[in-house]
């Protein structure tokens, strides 16, 4: 419920927003003076500003009187302060934007066009497929910067304490199934005590939600939607999906279950999805891991990806100035 009213919130100031700006705004000539590009981003991280900070000093070399301001916003917080401070009298001017939300911003016509500036470098050298949720008709709303593959990490000590096969063992066996995942980390919670699974970011209740459940419905040939927007919640392959990940959760106690703030990068838990972003906490785990692909089903085996872009909002007083920086961080 939780995560269907943040998604109504969310549609809400974004659909807001598009109407307000359809009654017409005009954007200002760029002024000789000083002109602050404000940029949002949802890493804190000293190493990411660090090369953020270079590239829009390399911006503002090229134009003198622009500057780049990166705005950081907690990633739990990001959509919902976005599309407020769009259907505000304060937007920013450019950003990070996530996949998930990518349909809702693009329908509503908040992200500004960027093909012309694109094209002023070999645009037909990028991954069209990578491209799709960005790309309507001619035009195009965002720049992937970031593709990652959802992975399983685990802690290899954790498995050797059980005597169960490694997610690497069972791939390498073509044995990696979310019924077999199921089986072992029964024995994982029984011989160690620990978790056999943390849901992603331990957020899998809330934010995280389809992140954890996506991949387990369409090892199972289900989904949450399909293409024209039927909910697809209640077909049997969705409702199967679900049941085993619930019956992990409550009847097996086998995954960190809602209010537990066991975490897998703590040892806390035997495995968990991620992204390969998320590799680095564990520089200085005192333990063993690794990492495998994403469980199949019957479906057969089902790769997913995370993807975050780069746009530029068309509620910014700059946009084609916006757009030339999107354009220069990319190319």
């Amino acid at each position: 419920m939780k995560c269907c009213k943040y998604s109504i919130i969310v549609l809400f100031l974004i659909l807001t927003y598009a109407l307000s700006f359809a009654s017409g705004q005009e954007e200002e000539a760029v002024p000789a003076g000083p002109v602050e590009i404000r940029f949002t981003i949802w890493s804190g991280s000293s190493a990411h500003l660090s090369m953020l900070n270079d590239i829009a000093n390399k911006f503002t070399v090229e134009n003198p009187n622009v500057n780049v301001k990166y705005d950081f916003i907690p990633f739990d917080e990001y959509i919902t302060k976005v599309a407020l401070q769009l259907a505000g009298s304060n937007p920013p001017d450019g950003g990070w934007l996530l996949e998930t939300s990518a349909p809702t911003f693009v329908e509503a016509g908040v992200l500004a066009d960027l093909r012309s500036k694109l094209e002023e470098y070999d645009y037909e050298d990028f991954s069209k497929p990578a491209c799709t949720l960005w790309v309507k008709g001619p035009a195009v709303y965002g720049v992937p910067f970031s593709t990652s593959p959802f992975i399983i990490l685990y802690n290899k000590d954790l498995f050797r304490r059980a005597g169960v096969p490694t997610p690497t063992e069972l791939y390498e066996a073509d044995n990696w199934t979310w019924e077999k995942f199921d089986e072992i980390a029964k024995v994982i919670k029984e011989k160690t005590g620990v978790y056999a699974f943390q849901s992603m970011e331990g957020k899998g209740y809330d934010i995280r939600v389809w992140h954890t459940l996506i991949p387990i419905m369409h090892a199972y040939g289900g989904d949450a939607w399909d293409a024209e927007g039927n909910c697809l919640f209640s077909t049997p392959e969705s409702v199967k999906a679900v049941q085993l990940y619930h019956d992990m959760i409550f009847i097996d106690k086998s995954v960190v279950p809602p209010g537990v703030l066991d975490d897998f990068y703590a040892g806390n838990a035997a495995t968990t999805i991620a992204q390969i972003s998320r590799v680095p906490k564990l520089k200085d785990v005192t333990w063993e891991w690794d990492l495998a692909p994403l469980p199949s089903g019957p479906a057969g085996k089902v790769d997913l990806i995370g993807q975050a872009a780069v746009v530029a909002f068309r509620a910014s007083r700059y946009t084609d100035l916006v757009a030339d920086f999107v354009a220069f961080m990319t190319n």
